[in-house]
């Protein structure tokens, strides 16, 4: 999908927000009919698969960008005691993978970066996040 049709998704979804059904309705309608269009559904959407493409030069996206830069993680979820920790040089390799695997600009990318930090800090993952990690590993 080219960033302008991304563009124009995020634009109908913003619109669900709205207070009156019929807006709501017809940018429902809007977006599925992009999806659609693009060979796209909401499966793909819902697991990241769909890559946005900016062509070389385009600077549209730069003035609607308003979460650029690395957001900051204020939760730090604390494992309780008898959880297991994941730490060693394989986890690297798992999160190097993941990140290799990613589009940059999805949620998912965000997420294994949050990981990322959280392990330097930390010096492990806990096994719910040890376990998302490989999951999105698997499904590369």
């Amino acid at each position: 999908m080219d960033l302008k049709t991304y563009e124009r998704f995020k634009k109908f979804m913003r619109m669900t927000t709205s207070d009156t059904d019929a807006e709501v309705l017809m940018a429902i309608r809007k977006a599925n009919e992009l999806l659609a269009k693009h060979g796209h559904d909401w499966d793909k959407i819902f697991a990241a698969k769909v890559k946005v493409v900016q062509e070389i030069g385009d600077n549209s996206s730069n003035s609607s960008n308003k979460t650029s830069g690395n957001p900051k993680y204020k939760y730090s979820p604390r494992p309780r005691a008898d959880s297991v920790k994941h730490s060693g040089q394989h986890v690297l390799l798992i999160i190097e993978k993941a990140i290799a695997g990613i589009d940059s600009n999805s949620a998912i990318y965000r997420f294994i970066i949050s990981l990322q930090a959280y392990y330097i800090k930390n010096k492990y993952l806990t096994d719910a996040q040890y376990n998302s990690l490989k999951q999105i590993v698997q499904s590369l």
